[in-house]
């Protein structure tokens, strides 16, 4: 080992543990920051108390509105940044003890042309015309709550924190009604306080609202920074006093009925069998939440891939029970290799596999500048694992004008018979004010994990700094997890390692005939082991990435890739490769027609060297909408291998069919093989949601083994219903 490779990893995590001990005792002496004053003045409206709500059925013409305040200043962010909006919207604000209101008039001057595909409630409405708002009901100029709706009522919502990162699995009951007239199209809007983090001592709430004219994707914002909607430039809506909390109380009761067959071993399993959620509000911005008998049979099946790399693949966790309040144990901005929670290690096997949570509860919230999250399970036995209580706490405060320092602890391993700590601490560090209203952000973080089994080497560690901005994003960062740094309950596939990365992109939005935008930039990854010596490298140089003026999107790629393999590695588990020092380049082109087209295609081509032989591979996609009540989205991939130990051809095909009958009942199917693992899955759901809170699923799973190329083998066959009702008290 170099001796600057050694006092890297002995100073390093020293190093964060005093950055962090110093700015907790800063957040210890500050204040609770809000917008910083020094900015410009923000745009405001008043929000009119009214006795009598208006009636959520998508018509503005309810006396009441024209007792609202509103606004209609809204500015283009693309294609034309900064210009005025080619079509005009009305946005009006009501409220009373329990909701706040959105009376949102988007004028049309085409009306027929306005996009309106989507229909499934909670899929994705980004290719069509669509209302967003970003909403803070704390001021806190780092985090809140998004929602979207499109003319057809079709409600998606999340979470917003950080630099513009989204939840969007997060589900909270809300109500919209929308309709198209002659005048282009209007939507009503309530949100129930009790959904919200807020506080009552606080009447005024950051916001903005955002319209997409789906033909054209032109984006217009109330308010914007570097011409993008985000937290940290939100206008006020004040005046928000006297509002009522309710008890606080959610009871969510489930009946569930569950039956599984193997067809392997002759099994079968029947159950029906009642859950019980609970969430309470010990505050308007905290909540406690329990789960007895957890089901996640109405979840979603994860979309297959197939692996041709070395490390394992990270899949987002979809359980409703763990998205509420997951914003709160993000951790220094990590995204997938070194979380230290991830949340789909609890009531899922290593296989995959769901295991039994027989109860769990969680508090998620804010008190003043802290934000709060504790959350404890315990699980059931599977096979040799026997059952286990399972804990997190994560703690972090706000300082500064947008920057916050925390820490993290997690006790327990869910796959393992053993005791197992971790503890981290994170300092984020973001400003808006020095360089122009344009952003700078930086981080450090440090963990650490305690196995019974291991001893030493049991740290990791990283530093990040970043120009996150639209027109120049800059962003570098260096990492280091040690040989024994295991997180029993959160994700590392690639540990022994110190990892650097950095990239740079430019963007462009002179007027140019059929482009909106265009970018080039390239990023580089090189990663070593502690002692110094090269594990991997990749160079990524991006000539041309851009957004068609009809809002398809064209990218081309080139990429140059090291690998030092110390030991063979199989290729899908069929291709082996010897050890060595692999170098090996490729070029690629993707294509992805724009999101509101009738027909919108999809296209990948990327070929070149790949270890000692060659690759290429097509995905080819294809998604038809004939009428907003249907959908048929139809993909590929082929990655062709020629090695020197053979030649290998991955397939994975997907099917997915979706009918909505009405934006309350939706069926949908999705059908996926794939010829590494031999699997052909039938994925189904029917799904009544009458009102956002209230449900009935349907849900069948048919696992299948491919034999010969032909023969369908079942393998295993899961059904299960689920009826659930959330009653507010």
């Amino acid at each position: 080992m170099s001796i600057v490779s050694r006092r890297i990893r002995l100073a390093g995590p020293a190093l964060l543990g005093l950055l962090a001990l110093l700015m907790a005792l800063q957040a210890a002496a500050d204040g609770l920051p809000h917008a910083d004053a020094s900015l410009p003045v923000r745009k405001s409206v008043p929000v009119l108390r009214v006795g009598e709500a208006p009636v959520i059925d998508g018509d503005l013409g309810d006396p009441v509105w024209r007792q609202a305040a509103g606004f209609d200043d809204f500015t283009q962010l693309q294609p034309s940044a900064g210009a005025p909006p080619s079509q005009r919207t009305e946005v009006r604000l009501l409220y009373d003890a329990n909701h706040l209101y959105l009376g949102i008039r988007a004028y049309d001057t085409e009306p027929d042309r306005i996009v309106a595909n989507q229909l499934v409630q909670g899929r994705g409405v980004t290719g069509d015309d669509h209302i967003q708002i970003l909403l803070d009901p704390l001021d806190s100029a780092r985090r809140g709550y998004v929602f979207f709706v499109n003319p057809n009522g079709v409600q998606v919502d999340g979470l917003t924190s950080g630099s513009n990162t989204w939840n969007l699995n997060w589900d909270g009951i809300w109500h919209a009604r929308s309709r198209i007239d002659a005048e282009g199209w209007t939507t009503e809007i309530a949100i129930p306080f009790r959904t919200l983090s807020f506080d009552p001592g606080r009447p005024d709430w950051g916001m903005t609202v955002v319209r997409q004219v789906g033909r054209s994707s032109e984006r217009q914002a109330w308010t914007f920074r570097d011409f993008r909607a985000s937290t940290d430039a939100l206008g006020l809506i004040t005046g928000l006093r006297d509002l009522e909390e309710g008890r606080g109380l959610d009871v969510i009761p489930s009946l569930a009925f569950r039956e599984r067959r193997d067809f392997v071993t002759g099994r079968s399993q029947t159950a029906l069998e009642p859950a019980l959620d609970l969430f309470y509000r010990f505050t308007p911005a905290l909540i406690g939440a329990l789960t007895f008998n957890t089901d996640f049979s109405a979840t979603e099946v994860d979309d297959r891939r197939v692996n041709l790399s070395r490390f394992s693949l990270f899949f987002p966790e979809k359980r409703e029970f763990f998205l509420q309040g997951a914003d709160i144990f993000e951790f220094a901005d990590l995204q997938q290799n070194g979380r230290p929670f991830f949340s789909r290690t609890l009531g899922l096997s290593a296989r995959g596999e769901p295991v039994d949570l027989v109860a769990g509860g969680k508090l998620t919230g804010r008190l003043g500048r802290w934000n709060l999250g504790l959350l404890g399970v315990h699980q059931d036995a599977d096979g040799e694992i026997d059952a286990d209580t399972l804990l997190v706490a994560r703690a972090s405060a706000d300082v500064l004008q947008t920057s916050s320092v925390g820490m993290i602890a997690t006790y327990g391993d869910p796959r393992g018979n053993r005791d197992s700590w971790l503890v981290g601490t994170d300092w984020n560090f973001r400003n808006t004010t020095w360089l122009d209203g344009q952003a700078v952000e930086a981080g450090a973080w440090v963990q650490r994990s305690w196995n019974e089994d291991l001893e030493g080497d049991d740290a990791a560690w990283g530093l990040r700094f970043g120009l996150p901005n639209e027109t120049l994003e800059l962003r570098a960062s260096l990492v280091e997890l040690q040989r024994n740094f295991q997180p029993a309950m959160g994700f590392v596939n690639r540990r022994d390692i110190r990892q650097v990365d950095a990239s740079l992109f430019r963007l462009w939005r002179e007027p140019v005939p059929l482009l909106r935008d265009w970018r080039v930039g390239g990023e580089v990854t090189q990663v070593t082991d502690l002692d110094g010596r090269l594990e991997s490298s990749r160079i990524r140089v991006v000539p041309l990435d851009m957004f068609l003026a009809a809002g398809d999107f064209l990218n081309v790629y080139w990429t140059r890739e090291r690998e030092r393999l110390e030991r063979p590695f199989a290729v899908a588990g069929v291709l082996e490769v010897p050890p060595g020092i692999y170098t090996f380049q490729r070029v690629g082109m993707s294509f992805n027609g724009a999101g509101f087209r009738r027909l919108r295609p999809s296209l990948t081509l990327e070929g070149g060297e790949f270890f000692d032989g060659h690759r290429q591979d097509l995905r080819l996609g294809a998604a038809w909408r004939p009428n907003r009540h249907l959908l048929f989205d139809a993909s590929g991939s082929i990655n062709r291998l020629s090695l020197d130990s053979g030649d290998f051809i991955t397939r994975l095909l997907r099917l997915r069919a979706d009918v909505a009958f009405n934006v309350h009942w939706a069926w949908t199917n999705t059908l996926q093989y794939d010829n590494v693992s031999g699997n052909f899955g039938v994925s189904s759901r029917l799904r009544w949601v009458p009102r956002l809170g209230q449900s009935l699923t349907l849900a069948l799973d048919h696992e299948f083994l491919v034999e010969d190329g032909q023969r369908l083998d079942t393998q295993t066959r899961d059904f299960g219903a689920r009826l659930s009702y959330t009653f507010r008290i």
